[in-house]
């Protein structure tokens, strides 16, 4: 029996020491909350807790390293909120928030209804982008025959069966026709609805970042003989180049480059 209290007394000590770290590790986040400008908007959000706002603010960082607001939405996870004026809360900190729990499950149950109607009405596409790196540089390409299609990094359609790795490397080499990369890691994803350049689908994106290793040219032209997006099947025509990791990048159209600062942050590079 006293083999036993003991052994009860020392786990009960240990409780308390545990209970005593939580209420300090608390007071601390309390006190860097308390000090900390930037987590006002967060702390607007009814929904969010002390850990909640925590947990946001570490993972956000310095917001103003987003150029849109899309970008930060996409790096936190929390692309359900955009009903609510994410721009607002994370960019001015404003006060427009929904002002009680059974309101704010209404505009999430909301968006999730309409997310689901998009998928029953619209075509989905699963689409896989490749971030190619080299000595800090970004691969990307614009279309001489075409150019209002803009400037974009590789990318294309997840076949069939095919699993998303396989197919961004695939992808990668055959509109590049550079076949020494190698994928690093996954960055993220995103659904976009397409309907703002003429299509009436919906696509789900997966990207990841490649390195590419040897010693590729500065610029170059390759054709694509095997294009997913257009009904033709002719060969398009690329011209890629490389842009100087963080500040020279250039606007790429249509989403391209929302995981951008994720790049960043794995390549520990200073953010646009």
């Amino acid at each position: 029996m006293a083999g036993r209290a003991t052994s009860l007394q020392v786990l009960c000590d240990q409780l308390e020491h545990t209970r005593a770290n939580l209420a300090r590790l608390e007071g601390e986040i309390e006190h860097l909350i308390a000090n900390d400008p930037d987590v006002k908007g967060l702390q607007q959000v009814q929904e969010f807790g002390l850990k909640t706002v925590a947990v946001l603010r570490t993972e956000l960082g310095d917001v103003a390293r987003f150029s849109r607001t899309d970008q930060a939405v996409a790096y936190a996870g929390l692309g359900v909120f955009r009903a609510f004026g994410a721009a607002h809360w994370l960019a001015k900190g404003s006060t427009s928030y929904p002002s009680s729990r059974a309101e704010t499950c209404g505009i999430v149950l909301e968006v999730l209804n309409e997310k689901e109607r998009l998928l029953d009405v619209r075509k989905v596409k699963h689409k896989v982008f490749a971030y190619i790196t080299h000595q800090h540089h970004l691969l990307v390409f614009r279309h001489p025959d075409a150019p209002e299609a803009g400037i974009q990094v590789p990318a294309g359609t997840v076949e069939e069966h095919e699993r998303a790795e396989d197919a961004v490397l695939r992808e990668a080499f055959e509109e590049t026709g550079w076949p020494d990369l190698t994928l690093n890691c996954f960055l993220g994803e995103q659904e976009r609805d397409m309907s703002d350049c003429g299509r009436d689908e919906v696509h789900h994106r997966r990207f990841y970042h490649l390195c590419c290793h040897g010693h590729p040219p500065t610029t170059w032209r390759h054709e694509e003989r095997s294009p997913s997006d257009t009904s033709a099947h002719q060969p398009i025509l690329f011209e890629f180049f490389w842009a100087a990791l963080p500040h020279t990048v250039p606007s790429l159209i249509a989403d391209h480059g929302i995981m951008l600062p994720r790049l960043l942050d794995i390549l520990s590079l200073e953010e646009m």
